[in-house]
């Protein structure tokens, strides 16, 4: 079964029942993408905000698209200084490197890097499954 846009929560309520749900998302914290010092840092802080908050302390697409969002404004701001244009002359011009990867906004309507990715539960815990370079484990069929 696939899911497109559920809420993290929702689906770890499932519990077992969970197993083998698709999602879409662009961000799991497993290696490659789990594995750097940003993401072990934010993921710790996260889940020690969210426990105390009270809410589920998973990063994975919303937690990372802003952290993203963060990285991508705040690289534009130190490379190009607070003008907005001279902002979106130099991302348009230059990669920037955010918890999902490498971003640019070089393609059609500025619409570059695709971040289009499948996750799956297993065993209670969430896989990025593909596109293969960031996959943390190979989906696993049911039958």
């Amino acid at each position: 079964m696939f899911a497109a846009l559920p809420a993290p929560a929702a689906v770890s309520g499932l519990g077992d029942e969970a197993n083998g749900l698709l999602v879409s998302s662009l961000y799991e914290n497993h290696a490659p993408l789990g594995d750097t010092d940003v993401a072990r840092y934010f993921a710790q802080s996260y889940a020690e905000a969210a426990e105390a908050d009270g809410i589920l302390p998973l990063v994975e697409t919303q937690a990372a698209a802003s952290l993203g969002a963060w990285q991508i404004l705040l690289t534009g701001v130190v490379e190009a200084g607070v003008d907005n244009a001279a902002i979106i002359k130099w991302l348009n011009e230059h990669e920037v490197d955010t918890i999902a990867g490498q971003v640019s906004f070089d393609g059609y309507n500025n619409y570059g890097t695709d971040f289009n990715r499948i996750t799956q539960v297993q065993n209670g815990e969430r896989f990025l499954v593909w596109p293969e370079d960031v996959a943390g484990a190979e989906i696993q069929y049911q039958p």
